[in-house]
Formats: structure tokens, C-alpha cells, sequence
């Protein structure tokens, strides 16, 4: 499949990797209640069914990368998303997932504090909403819906134009999620 044989170009400024967001992300349910190995059931106009805990743990990804350039003006990982049919997608989580649901206890996570505290605030505000509006959110990004139209690899682009755009944008959301 050409998707998972093509690098995707890094971002600009971002020290940190998705996969060490997404090894912390699910380190912040132990016990896989929220980040499952189930499938989703699926609804119409789907293609494909993804697993529930990739589903999520992907839509939470592109809600931290949002949200934290929305607050920082600048990425939190450096990975691009991919515009996938059920939203922003980290290819190396995506096709990683498995794996990554494995990893329970003492791994060590390569995230500063302050990443760290922010990531958690985003879990536990978001976890409580339904998939429908994490897709939801994910969909109403303009990255998403630039990548979608691009066509083959999707890359969702980030620049500062978009930057912008989530700091005017998701400010109303940014001050309810981050205290």
C-alpha cells in the first residue's frame, strides 16, 4: 500500500514524536477501558471499520497537535497527519496500534512536564465525549478537509496560517479544556 511506504515529511519546531504523545495518552487508561482492541460498529459511508482504542487514540493526537498550537503557536509533535476517512491519522500509531495498546506500566515516556500536564488535561476533558464528536472535531479542522482533497497520501498540511487559525479559533475551547 503506498501510504505506509512513503515517509511523511516532519514539521516544523516540534522536538516531540506522536508516538511518545500516544505512548502517554495510553498510559492515562492502565487499564484499556477508553483505548480498547474492539472494533467499532460500523456506520454509513464507511469504507472501513477502525479499532475503537486507534480511532480514539488518533482523534485525541489531532486534538492535542490542534490545541497546543492553538496555546504554544507551535506543534506538539512533529509527525504530519494523514487525512483519512475517519479524520487526522498518525501513520506510524495507526499502523503501530497494537503494539502500542501493549505497552502497560513502567515504559518510560520522553514528554517534558508541561507536555505532559497538557496532554493529560485534553484526555480527561475529552474522554468524556462520544466518538461522534471526536470525529466530529476532527472533521471541522481545515487540515483535515485541505488533506482530504489533496487526493493519494492526504498529508494534512500545518503552517502557520493554520496555527493562526486554531489560536482564534479554539480559544473558547482551550480555556475550558486547560486549566
Amino acid at each position: 500500500m503506498k501510504r505506509e511506504k512513503q515517509t511523511v515529511k516532519k514539521n516544523f519546531s516540534a522536538k516531540n514524536s506522536a508516538y511518545e504523545v500516544a505512548k502517554y495518552l495510553l498510559s492515562l487508561d492502565p487499564k484499556r477501558e477508553y483505548f480498547t482492541l474492539n472494533w467499532m460498529k460500523p456506520k454509513k459511508g464507511w469504507e472501513s471499520i477502525p479499532r475503537e482504542g486507534s480511532y480514539r487514540l488518533n482523534k485525541l493526537l489531532h486534538i492535542c497537535q490542534m490545541l497546543y498550537c492553538a496555546k504554544y503557536k507551535k506543534p506538539l509533535f512533529k509527525e504530519k497527519m494523514l487525512a483519512f476517512e475517519h479524520g487526522g491519522v498518525v501513520e506510524e500509531v495507526r499502523t503501530n496500534f497494537v503494539d502500542l495498546y501493549s505497552i502497560i506500566g513502567e515504559e518510560k515516556i520522553d514528554l517534558e512536564e508541561k507536555e505532559k500536564k497538557f496532554v493529560s488535561q485534553v484526555f480527561n476533558y475529552f474522554r468524556q465525549k462520544d466518538d461522534d464528536s471526536l470525529g466530529n472535531f476532527s472533521h471541522d479542522d481545515p487540515a483535515w478537509q485541505l488533506g482530504k482533497e489533496q487526493g493519494d497520501l492526504q498529508i494534512m498540511p500545518l503552517n502557520n496560517k493554520l496555527i493562526d487559525y486554531y489560536a482564534n479559533f479554539l480559544d473558547e475551547i482551550l480555556e475550558e479544556v486547560i486549566q
